[in-house]
């Protein structure tokens, strides 16, 4: 059985993937010169439906911005999600990889297209869009570059609070970042009976195959993608860590011509929503949990040659303590 892990932004180095059954497969779909998804996903309207996602942008180094703005150099490079006023969640592999080096180069921008912003702001001065500095981060402590998929999360310190208590953000509140019960260690996997599997939300600023050619990745997008069974990825993908990931997908074989979707450069980070059970009305964002965090897409060959896509995700509930110890006492 054959794993393909189709992530733009994995170290093509990693030992681990060489040495199993897992491998790197950079043959994207390549529409008008772009690597994309083919979620097909549905791009936002309106944002109070997402106030607790950001972009995380390439905006180059301080102040004349103009340049990058009008370069393809203005980049997403990641999907974050607003856990409190001063912190935001990601990906471990796109901060190490992409942002650490210089976190100054970067903005937090929470707008639909906060690249079409970011560049009238640059070259023209004007704009009205929220956005925020990193100044300070950190990865969580067993994250290592050898086996990036384990741990994969990662916290970022805003230079500014954002105000959650505005009559805008009021009205779609943040969904809770992780289930009701605390994370029982003795639990041999993420337990999600508390939430409709199959009425769960991915958010990300990655392209896919309904852009036009002429956008550049960064355009924020909801797309369908309810919670799948962990043993029955598990029962596909050995790798599969029961416990600290969740997985996500649609129970149908993928055609080889369309076989290179899931999460590309700004998807990672991006969170799933799903609604918790027994509530009343299901546009009630309140009513609704981040339950992880994107981490990679997995391309599984079974048995019978057949191709099926699993979307992994680092579980917000088994990190909840993490999450929390360090969000809540600004301990980073």
């Amino acid at each position: 059985m054959l794993v393909i892990v189709i992530d733009s932004i994995q170290a093509a180095n990693n030992k681990r993937f060489q040495s199993s059954s897992l491998r790197r497969d950079q043959d994207f779909e390549n529409i008008g010169g772009r690597k994309r998804n083919v979620f097909g996903a549905n791009n936002l309207e309106n944002r109070l439906e997402a106030n607790f996602v950001a972009a995380i942008v390439y905006v180059g180094p301080c102040c004349d911005y103009k340049d990058v703005a009008l370069s393809n150099q203005l980049k997403v490079h990641c999907t974050a999600t607003v856990i409190s006023p001063n912190y935001i969640l990601t990906t471990a592999v796109c901060l190490v990889q992409h942002i650490a080096k210089n976190p100054s180069h970067f903005y937090v921008i929470f707008d639909l297209n906060p690249l079409e912003k970011w560049r009238n702001f640059a070259v023209n001065n004007n704009g009205n869009f929220l956005a925020r500095r990193i100044i300070n981060h950190k990865v969580h402590g067993k994250y290592t570059t050898t086996d990036p998929y384990k741990y994969n999360l990662a916290l970022i310190q805003l230079d500014k609070p954002i105000n959650l208590t505005t009559p805008i953000v009021a009205e779609t509140p943040l969904p809770y970042i992780s289930h009701y019960r605390p994370y029982c260690k003795e639990y041999s996997e993420v337990d999600y009976t508390d939430v409709y599997m199959n009425h769960c939300f991915f958010y990300g600023y990655g392209p896919n195959r309904y852009d036009n050619t002429t956008h550049r990745t960064g355009i924020l997008k909801r797309f369908h993608l309810p919670l799948l069974n962990s043993r029955y990825c598990r029962y596909f993908d050995a790798t599969f860590d029961l416990k600290s990931n969740l997985c996500a997908g649609h129970k149908r074989v993928t055609n080889k011509d369309e076989k290179f979707k899931g999460f590309i450069g700004g998807d990672f980070g991006g969170p799933l929503v799903c609604t918790v059970i027994n509530v009343r009305n299901f546009k009630d964002v309140s009513k609704r949990l981040v339950v992880g965090i994107a981490s990679m897409s997995a391309l599984v060959t079974l048995p019978d040659h057949s191709l099926r896509l699993f979307d992994y995700f680092s579980s917000t509930r088994f990190f909840r303590d993490w999450i929390e110890d360090l969000s809540d006492r600004n301990r980073l």
